[in-house]
This record gives C-alpha cells, structure tokens and sequence, in this order.
C-alpha cells in the first residue's frame, strides 16, 4: 500500500526536500534543456527525476493517460524515459555514448523525451568532454537530468551547463515522521524510530525495513557482539555464519520487490509498451542494488557496535543506587577510564579499516572473520543491556 496522499500529488513521495520539489514543480511546463540533481545517495534524486519525467511526459499530470505515464516512469519502464547508469563500478565513455545515442533518437510516444543519467559523480575525467556537445546542443525535445552524489573538479563543466538542484542530506526524523505518516507500512512509534535509526539516511533502505521481520534479529546481533568478539578463531567463523544467514534472510524483501518488478516488466512486455531490451538492464540494476543492500547492511551493523562499545563506557559512569559507587569500576577494579576510551578509539579504527576494506571488494567472509577475532572482548554488563 501507498500513502493515499501520495497518489494524489506523485510529489508527496519525496520527503524532506521542499526546495528541491519546488523547483521542479516550477519547471514542468518549460523544461530547460539539462539540469543536475545533487544529494547523497538515498534521498530521493532518482524518485524525483522519474515524478519529474513523468509530470514533463503528462502535461503536469493532466494527461488522459497520466496514470499509465506514472505507473511506467515509476518503474523505469516508460519508453521516452532513458535511465543511462554505469554497469560497472565507474561511469565510462561507452556509458555516455549510451546516453548520446538515446538523445539522438527522436520520442517514441511523447513530444519530449527524458533521459536520466545516474551515479554521476562515479564518471572518469574523460566522460565529461564526450557530454559537453549533448549539453551545449541538445535537440528541442530533450531533457537530460544528471544525478550525482556530489561534483568533482573535473565535472565542473558539466554543473555549469545544468540547472542545479540540491537535495539535502535526510535525518532521522525525517524518515520516521515518514514512517509513522504512510497508512502502508504500519510501523508503531517504537520500530520507526529504529527504523530511522538504521536507514542510513535512504528512503528506499527505511521501506524495505519496514517489511523485514527480520530486523529486530540483525539488531539484537550487532548490540550482542561485543560479548562474543576477541576470543577465539572458531567463535569468529560461527559470528560470521550466523550473520550470513541473517543477510540472507534480510535480502527477501528486495529479492520480492525485484521479482514484482519483473513481473511487471513482462506484463508491459505483452502490451508492447516496453522493450524486451530493458530486461537486461533492469535486472543488472537489481544486482547493483543487492550488493549495495548488503553494504549497507553492514555499515548499519558496524555502527550498533561502535555505538554497544560507547554505550558500556557512558553506562560505567552512572553511580550504583546503593553505594554511589560506579558499577563498571567494581567489576573492573582500578582500570582507568581513559582504558576504556582507548578500547573504544580502537574498536572505531578497525571498523573504519573494515570499511575502507568493504570498498576494495574483498572477500567478505575472511575480512569479518578477522574484524570479530580482533574487536576487543567486553562482557561488563552486555547480557542486560541487550535484554532489556
């Protein structure tokens, strides 16, 4: 289910960023020829630029076949809707010649056609000379709209021929005043705050969790590991089992609304309103959001532990009720605090080290393996801070 709201106004379904939808709003009945949405990853740029495409495609939704236009946008379907995105991890010059071609070609069923180019900010040097003749001398019926997470020097350029818009960063409270906001998900004010906690700051990421019985497992994972950490190999290699099988469970939601899309995507098929050709693409774009689901995952996870470390060393200067006497300090005897803290900078390090290593595609079951049979021990009041 959907926010009935949102089904009104498409505009509804980007969340916590008023000028940006203002701005576009402003711009349906007379596109510019490119623009470049800039945002970190997660807040809604790629939502906007279909709601965008689809408004331009519909006459601000005033079409007879609005409806139909939408529903196509929205799942990357729509014929004079081009989504061009690096199928690597970098954005080369046969990835721009995809997206010169398809401005080269006139619209199929529309008076414009839209093409978005994703994951810009991923481009080599060279990509953004090969672009400059498109965004200089674009043909009339074209938009193209550039998303990147930020713009590097080389890409200057580039920004200077677009119409900028900037999409802020979400905060917590912005997804769980979401959360608790769409009649769909039914999430209590409990959930949706953890929710929030562990979205990342990505709407998407917030949805798929309010659909993942699984969640609270995962958490109760990482806010349990400390207790478990730095004792011996064979401890690490059931850590990093265990974890295994909860990624794997924590995949389904995606794993189902990839094969609804699917579904969908041979539906339309039928109808001749798609090409057998977006299949490829589609379905290569639901292996990059898998690999990026499970990075994620484990940015989340790594985040619960830092947070577990320094939640121990602040509960170990609350003063006992009977004694006044702090309780970490009896069960630790005459260790410092300042101990405590190093134990705490040192669990931060080696989870920034396994981060920097998430990047550098390792294998991921002997980088964990190693970040648990390494993570410091501490067992001082884990047991009740995790059941309650």
């Amino acid at each position: 289910m959907t926010d009935p709201a949102a089904l009104a106004d498409p505009w509804r379904q980007i969340i916590g960023q008023p000028s940006a939808v203002e701005q576009l709003r402003a711009g349906v009945s007379a596109p510019v020829h490119a623009y470049l949405f800039v945002g970190p990853e997660g807040v809604g740029k790629r939502e906007a630029a279909k709601i965008f495409a689809a408004a331009i495609l519909s006459d601000d939704f005033s079409a007879p076949d609005t409806d139909r236009t939408l529903r196509l946008a929205q799942t990357e379907q729509l014929v004079d809707l081009v989504v061009v995105e690096p199928e690597g991890r970098f954005f080369l010059i046969s990835d721009a010649k995809r997206a010169i071609q398809a401005a080269g070609r006139p619209p199929v069923e529309k008076k414009r056609k839209v093409i978005v180019i994703d994951r810009f900010h991923v481009a080599n040097p060279e990509v953004a000379p090969s672009l400059l003749k498109t965004l200089e001398e674009p043909p009339a019926s074209i938009v193209l709209v550039i998303l990147s997470q930020f713009v590097p020097k080389e890409h200057e350029t580039i920004a200077s021929r677009c119409v900028n818009i900037t999409f802020s960063a979400l905060s917590a409270d912005d997804i769980e005043s979401w959360l608790l906001h769409n009649a769909g998900l039914g999430v209590d004010e409990r959930l949706a705050n953890e929710i929030a906690a562990a979205a990342l700051g990505n709407q998407r990421r917030a949805r798929l969790l309010a659909g993942d019985s699984g969640f609270g497992d995962r958490l109760h994972f990482w806010q349990g590991a400390p207790c478990r950490c730095g004792t011996s190999g064979s401890d690490a290699v059931a850590l990093v089992d265990e974890l295994s099988d909860l990624l794997e469970e924590a995949q389904k939601p995606l794993l189902a609304e990839h094969e609804r899309e699917l579904a969908q995507l041979a539906e339309e098929a039928k109808k001749f309103e798609v090409t057998v050709g977006n299949k490829k693409a589609v379905e290569e774009r639901h292996r990059r959001e898998l690999r990026q689901f499970r990075e994620e995952e484990l940015r989340w996870g790594f985040s619960v532990l830092a947070q577990t470390y320094w939640q121990q060393l602040e509960n170990s200067h609350k003063p006992d009720r009977e004694t006044g006497e702090s309780s970490l300090s009896r069960k630790i005897a005459q260790q410092e605090m300042e101990g405590l803290q190093d134990i705490c900078a040192e669990v931060a390090a080696k989870l920034r080290d396994a981060q920097d290593e998430m990047k550098r595609n390792p294998n991921e079951t002997l980088m964990l393996q190693n970040l648990f049979r390494h993570l410091p021990y501490w067992d001082v009041g884990m047991a009740q801070a995790v059941a309650n």
